[in-house]
């Protein structure tokens, strides 16, 4: 249940829309993120997907993610996709299980199974490297650069954000789910656990990893969005720690692609064809040159 009535007005508006626009072929809409988890902040964005039978093409499922979005007034805090089922792997049925809220449809959590061990570790590996690659250029060089060395906060504050009122803020909100998605990879790697969302990453790397990032990752939590609320703070020594932040991130960052190198280098006899292309193209986006 999505405990902001504001929030649960738009997305039943939502809903209502993406029913109608998507016909028959509408499955089922899901909540991800901070408003699944009941535990959101003015500054949280409102994450959420319709899913429809089939595969439908990229370009046409954007397009009907504008207008849906567009007609539901285009409050800017909602960041809202249309997700074709032939499209879903074992991330997402990861996600069903442990992250996301289903708040109308079909459950599709019995359609998925599981992954094994070895294609979640690949999966969770392959999601920190989307995050770490994609604001870099292709292929990325190594070591990892800072994104942008000549911003005070090295280019990982550049993202904005909104509030209910379309007030929009630059957000420090990129800095903490990069580091989110790389602790997912870690768990996966040294226990098999799989997690649904960054809280049960930051607290499942603190039970099974328990390395010296431990302690890091629950403090940029802590900071960023508990104290700073994802904003950019305006007190002098605030900025230093955020900037402090900011270069612990890139250290864990070039840190996790070591650790990646290593572990694409290490591929088996027995893995699947689904392993084997997935390591393929992640060896790809790395110009270890």
């Amino acid at each position: 249940m999505i405990r902001d009535g504001e929030v649960a007005g738009l997305v039943a508006r939502v809903i209502a829309i993406a029913k109608r626009r998507l016909g028959p072929g509408y499955r089922a809409t899901y909540v991800w993120g901070s408003h699944a988890r009941g535990d959101a902040i003015e500054t949280s964005d409102v994450d959420v997907g319709a899913f429809v039978r089939g595969a439908v093409a990229a370009e046409a499922r954007e397009r009907e993610a504008e207008a849906i979005v567009a007609e539901a007034g285009g409050d800017p805090r909602l960041d809202f996709a249309v997700v074709a089922d032939a499209d879903l792997d074992g991330r997402d049925a990861v996600s069903f299980r442990h992250g996301a809220l289903r708040v109308d449809g079909e459950d599709l959590a019995p359609l998925l199974p599981l992954p094994d061990r070895r294609t979640w570790e690949t999966l969770a590996a392959e999601a920190a490297l989307e995050w770490v690659a994609r604001v870099r250029p292709a292929p990325m060089r190594l070591p990892v650069e800072p994104i942008d060395p000549s911003d005070e906060f090295l280019g990982y504050c550049d993202r904005r954000g909104a509030l209910a009122d379309g007030t929009t803020f630059v957000s420090t909100k990129e800095a903490l789910s990069i580091a989110g998605r790389i602790a997912t990879a870690h768990v996966a790697w040294l226990s098999g656990r799989s997690v649904g969302d960054r809280p049960q990453a930051i607290r499942a790397h603190a039970e099974d990893v328990a390395d010296e990032w431990s302690p890091f990752l629950v403090e940029l939590a802590e900071t960023i969005r508990t104290r700073w609320r994802y904003r950019i703070p305006d007190d002098p020594g605030d900025r230093r720690r955020l900037r402090e932040l900011c270069e612990r991130v890139l250290a864990f960052e070039r840190r996790f692609v070591e650790d990646l190198s290593a572990f694409l280098v290490a591929g088996r006899d027995d893995d699947s064809p689904e392993v084997r292309a997935r390591f393929a193209a992640m060896r790809a986006r790395i110009d270890s040159r």
